[in-house]
């Protein structure tokens, strides 16, 4: 029971204390934030100071317990046993003990100290040495106390007395059998330290010999000054029944702790105190440090109590056995602490780590032989002791199975926690492979692309359905459809050159054309892919059939795009391969199919499953009586929200769409209609559960609306999510009635498609009826025809007299009123769609430019990378005049005329290429906005991931400006990654450097499904990377290349190394950039009142940034340089002045002079934002994902 106990307790311990001191570092090096400069060796200090007192206050009750719970016969005369203040302290003390009390002091710091400047990994490795320590101790022992015994005689006169005895000794101690355990043990923690993933440190190895030496020391002096010997146990011991032999033990053992640890504790807490004293221990530094680190104060309080708990049940094991035994039964602990330490801090064991552990296991089994004797004497592996072995077995598998879950909980099983923070799914997510790991992983897919499970009657059966056969790779990209069994794919990339691959691309429209069925055609798309695509002899079936096909040739007529006027569009108007959703031999002809009986509908798909499982819907009648005037901007806007949808079950009414309907909807069309939308769901939980489901998103509200409809839409924003609007007007009349909101731009901005290819076949163009001709197979056809993008499009421009006559007689006018002439019946919703497809294709395949007043054809426009004229004329529009406020905020994306404004046109004739929307990057950023808040759906995610939107293709990716800085560095700590603080951070660089590479250093190897929030960074198409920051390497490096002393603990070493390395800007992380940063620069850096860095420039392999490294180099800097630099300095706001930037309106900050802002962390998580605040303005204005409101 104490050797598990004792494991456990040492694991925990260990990595709590590893994680302090890893905080405490990037403290030092100036990467908390905050006005605190911790060192290592006051920490370790206090650390240990605290530990030993713990011990100390914790053992007084524990003794007294013990003994009056365990009353241990004491010379056969004693019967009540009770401990007594007398036996625990009293009496003399001899000078035995206040030696060992301060061994043990110096060997718990030694620890700590070995944890502050290693990893645990290195320490639990050096430490496994033990045992040889402890055998020269032993030696030494024995040979000191003979000669003592002799009482002071000459060697000559010790030899001639005693030799033979002594020698016996220390034949026994020094067998064979012990030398050779040793030297095995030594040779797999040799093994262990030769890893590459086992960063070595020269300091954290001293002291961890040191800490080995003192605790060998410490458990020597013990045994030989009153403790028990592995080959002469305790005369008591065989006449005592195995319960007394146990309690005396036990209360012997815990008395023995107590004893120490006051005896420890007193030199420790008087060496603080005098280090407090001489001004060596900054008491008020640590005190704030742990105070601003709730990771920090939690590890420090965790490894304070469980080194209490490691020692009482390390002390009582040293008191069940021998010194040799007990440094033994240590390299058990020292393993386990290694493989503790491996999970936590990501230290890959390499195949010779591994045999290195191995090798210290059989070591240690050949060392401790006579140890089973032991065990025999205490009657434990007796036949009448089944019970008490029974109860041991028990008591050891639970203690494995609580170390197992605490690996997991305590330890923080990183991975998992981040996914489950970054997702906030209830399901898990499946891993997304690409097509080139798919191909050759298999032959045999197993395909289920729908976002609802298989038909099953039960659990039972679904899991028996997800039960694959040998070989068998299943695809499953839903996360609700199978348990987060099996891979995603991206359906782009799989199709990628294939006859499908316009139907992936193009999916709002088809989802609006095929609704239910849409998922039926994905489902076969993807399984003709893969048989096409893939290897020789691939085969596919769907999940759960049992039917497998092989042979892609067979589905050669299947045409998913097949369009029908008559609006009959049902699967079997494609050829659609039905057998692929049947049960085997249910139907039968030349494909296994029988002919369907057309003059029915057809509903039933056996394997498929219930598509009215969920609701998926946006809004949109299906049909108008009044054609004239209709605008198919609205219909723009439905598509819009199609594309994030896994497919269509129907359409809304827009002004009451949650009328009978229980599904989920984005709502991005809202207008100044009557009621809240939210008014039919009158019970609370119902109306909440409706909220869920519904994103507000993208919406133009007047204020009468917002007045009206106050406690629905106070309730939405405070239980669900923020109000997306679409104009600024809308978010400053919701903020001025204290309502949650946010500027989002409008949907369309998100539009991606590839566009068809149109034929006029004598039409009109103006019409907008060309035919949409199909993709064609086998050829190198392609939809995107980039060479002929040389329309000039003019569609809806409200003063056509400020273009140049000449453009205008080479451009096509469009309208987005479907003109009288249009030849279709224009009624019908279908035949809407294909109005709407034809104006994105001509924008997207056609189009060098768009001349337009419209908004709904310049962001769909500018969505799809074509340069935008946005004409309007003084100020009115087709719908309006400006100022009602429905384009507030959105005309910033486009270049703009207005002759009477000022603005006038500066085009020319148009015969160069147009310049790319001078707001691409303002469009990015809303964006990467909207999918940060869809996401957040698991359907909307992972529809978002199969059909290719993901990672968005920024459409500022191409506009670089040679004149701001395009590189910067952060160091954080991996639990950063999940704090919005340190995102805002990096939020405030990419807002004012959008192109900028943003490098976050941190201390473990972690994916890019690790990253937490940061994640979204890659996702929105940004280019943020998280490195492994190696700060051993570094220092080693910089101790080569600086001249003159480095300080290893100063914060500028570790942002002077990574400047030198790669260039760039190097930030702490609680700084906020408020305007571009020059190119131009001074090199240099600044500090804040504590000497930790806030900021540093410098180019790459800089001999200038070298000497910030050293310690030479005394004062920051940041004067002007040459005369082509610029000067630059960085605002620090104490705790006092964070609180007030964030909580007093009347507070103000001139920060003309400035290019960043450090505000205090901790004040950040103590006090709110308050809207119209200055820290408002700095973090909460410069933000990408603004639907995260922070104030």
């Amino acid at each position: 029971i104490s050797t598990a106990c004792w494991y456990w307790s040492s694991s925990i311990n260990a990595i709590s204390t590893q994680i302090l001191f890893q905080l405490c570092k990037s403290e030092t090096f100036g990467t908390q934030g905050s006005d605190v400069s911790v060192s290592i060796i006051p920490l370790a200090q206090l650390m240990t100071t605290c530990q030993l007192l713990m011990g100390g206050v914790m053992s007084i009750p524990i003794v007294f317990g013990v003994g009056s719970i365990f009353r241990r016969p004491e010379n056969g005369d004693r019967k009540d046993g009770a401990t007594s203040a007398t036996s625990l302290l009293g009496g003399v003390i001899e000078k035995e003990d206040l030696i060992i009390g301060f061994i043990h002091y110096f060997g718990s710091l030694c620890t700590n100290m070995g944890f502050g400047y290693g990893s645990a990994s290195l320490v639990q490795c050096i430490k496994l040495l033990e045992p040889i320590e402890t055998l020269i101790l032993s030696v030494i022992a024995i040979l000191v106390r003979d000669i003592m015994r002799g009482g002071g005689s000459s060697l000559d006169q010790f030899g001639q007395n005693s030799f033979n005895g002594t020698h016996e000794d220390i034949r026994k101690i020094l067998s064979p059998r012990k030398i050779g355990s040793t030297l095995t043990i030594i040779l797999g923690t040799s093994m262990l330290l030769a890893q590459k993933s086992m960063e070595t440190n020269p300091k954290s190895i001293i002291f961890a010999i040191g800490s080995g030496v003192c605790m060998s020391l410490r458990n020597v002096l013990k045994s030989t000054s009153g403790g028990r010997s592995e080959d002469k146990p305790t005369k008591s011991m065989p006449s005592m029944s195995f319960h007394q032999t146990f309690r005396g033990i036990f209360s012997m053992g815990m008395e023995n702790f107590a004893r120490m640890t006051i005896l420890a504790a007193v030199p420790s807490a008087l060496i603080t105190c005098g280090f407090i004293a001489s001004n060596n221990l900054p008491l008020g530094s640590i005190t704030s440090f742990l105070a601003s680190n709730p990771d920090a104060s939690t590890s420090f309080v965790t490894a304070v109590i469980f080194h209490c708990f490691y020692n009482i049940f390390s002390i009582t094991v040293l008191s069940m056995t021998s010194a040799p035994v007990h440094s033994l039964l240590n390299v058990g602990k020292r393993i386990a602490n290694v493989l503790a330490a491996a999970i936590k801090f990501s230290v890959p064991l390499t195949v010779s780590g591994q045999i290195g552990i191995c090798l210290a296991g059989i070591g240690a089994f050949m060392y401790k032989e006579k140890s089973m004797k032991t065990l025999n004497k205490t009657g434990i592996l007796k036949a009448n002791n089944r019970g008490v072995r029974r109860f041991f077995l028990w008591v050891f598998f639970s203690m494995t199975f609580h170390f197992a879950i605490q690996s997991q909980t305590f330890f923080g099983d990183y991975n998992q926690s981040i996914q489950m923070k970054k997702n906030d799914l209830k399901h898990l997510v499946p891993t997304l492979i690409s097509f080139h790991e798919l191909r050759n992983s298999t032959t045999k897919f197993v395909v289920w692309m729908y976002p609802f499970p298989p038909p099953s009657p039960s659990a039972q059966s679904l899991q028996h359905i997800l039960k694959l056969r040998d070989g068998e790779v299943l695809i499953c990209p839903y996360s609700s459809a199978c348990q987060g069994h099996g891979v995603a794919i991206n359906l782009v990339e799989l199709t990628e050159g294939t006859f499908y691959q316009s139907y992936v691309l193009d999916h709002p429209y088809y989802k609006l054309r095929h609704f239910h069925d849409f998922s039926h055609h994905i489902q076969a798309i993807t399984m003709i892919t893969l048989l096409s695509r893939g290897r020789k002899g691939a085969c596919v079936r769907t999940l759960g059939g049992s039917s497998t096909f092989c042979d892609s040739e067979v589905y050669l007529n299947y045409n998913p795009y097949h369009d029908e006027r008559d609006g009959n569009m049902d699967l079997r108007s494609t050829e659609f391969p039905f057998e692929f959703l049947y049960p085997v031999g249910s139907i039968s002809n030349h494909r296994g199919l029988a002919p369907l009986d057309t003059s029915k509908p057809f509903q039933s798909l056996p394997l498929a499953p219930d598509m009215t499982t969920e609701q998926f819907s946006t809004y949109g009648p299906y049909y108008t009586e009044h054609v004239k005037g209709y605008n198919s901007g609205e219909d723009i806007q439905s598509l819009a929200g199609a594309g994030w949808l896994p497919f269509v079950s129907g359409l809304r009414d827009k002004f009451d769409p949650l009328k009978n309907y229980t599904g989920y909807y984005i709502n991005n069309c809202l207008n100044s209609g009557d009621g809240a939308i939210f008014r039919h769901f009158t019970n609370a939980t119902e109306r909440l559960y409706m909220m869920d489901k519904t994103e507000l998103v993208s919406i133009f509200a007047s204020k009468q609306y917002i007045s009206d409809n106050y406690v629905s839409l106070e309730e939405y924003t405070s239980n669900v999510h923020a109000f997306g609007c679409r104009s600024q007007y809308t978010d400053q009349w919701m903020k001025d009635n204290r309502i949650k909101s946010y500027f989002s731009a409008c949907l369309t901005l998100t539009s991606m498609y590839q566009g068809g290819t149109l034929s006029l076949n004598g039409t009109n163009p103006s019409h907008n009826a060309m035919t949409i001709r199909e993709p064609q197979r086998n050829t190198t056809d392609k939809i995107v025809l980039a060479h002929e993008k040389d329309l000039i499009l003019i569609v809806d421009a409200v003063d056509t007299s400020v273009i140049p006559q000449e453009v205008k007689n080479k451009a096509r006018f469009l309208y987005a009123d479907i003109p009288a002439a249009y030849p279709y019946d224009a009624r019908s919703w279908d035949e809407k769609m294909r109005y709407c497809y034809r104006l994105i294709s001509q924008y997207k395949n056609y189009a060098k430019v768009v001349i337009t007043s419209r908004i709904h054809v310049g962001l769909p426009a500018a969505a799809l990378g074509t340069p935008v004229i946005f004409i309007s004329k003084n100020g009115w529009l087709p719908g309006g005049h400006e100022r009602t406020g429905r384009v507030a905020g959105l005309l910033d994306v486009f270049h703009r005329v207005d002759e009477v404004r000022g603005l006038p046109w500066t085009f020319g004739n148009l015969e160069d290429p147009v310049p790319p929307n001078p707001g691409n990057h303002y469009a990015d950023r809303f964006r990467a906005s909207f999918w940060n808040r869809l996401k957040r759906n698991e359907y909307y995610a992972d529809a978002a991931k199969l059909f290719g939107r993901i990672p968005l293709q920024r459409l500022g990716a191409g506009m670089h400006r040679s004149e701001i800085q395009n590189k910067f560095h952060f160091i954080m700590q991996p639990s950063d990654l999940l704090h919005w603080q340190q995102r805002r951070a990096v939020e405030s660089i990419l807002f004012h450097h959008p192109n900028a590479k943003v490098y976050v250093h941190v201390d473990i190897d972690l994916g890019p499904l690790d990253w937490g929030d940061f994640g979204v960074f890659m996702e929105s198409g940004y280019d943020v990377q998280v490195l492994r920051l190696n700060r051993n390497e570094l220092i080693k490096e910089a101790r080569h290349i600086v001249r003159g002393r480095i300080h290893e603990n100063d914060s500028t070493l570790l942002a002077g190394m990574l400047v030198y390395k790669h260039g760039g800007v190097f930030l702490a992380k609680n700084i906020y950039a408020i305007r571009e940063l020059s190119a131009f620069l001074n090199a240099g850096y600044t500090k804040d009142t504590v000497g930790n860095i806030t900021m540093m420039v410098g180019e790459q392999s800089s001999v200038e940034v070298l000497k910030y490294c050293s310690t030479d180099d005394k004062e920051p800097r940041s004067a002007p340089g040459p005369s082509s630099s610029i000067a630059w300095e960085v605002k620090v706001l104490s705790k006092s002045e964070s609180r007030s930037c964030q909580v007093d309106l009347a507070w103000d900050l001139e920060l003309t002079d400035f290019v960043a802002v450090s505000i205090d962390p901790q004040s950040l998580v103590e006090n709110d934002i308050f809207y119209e605040s200055r820290c408002y303005d700095i973090i909460e204005k410069h933000c990408i994902y603004c639907d995260d409101l922070h104030w």
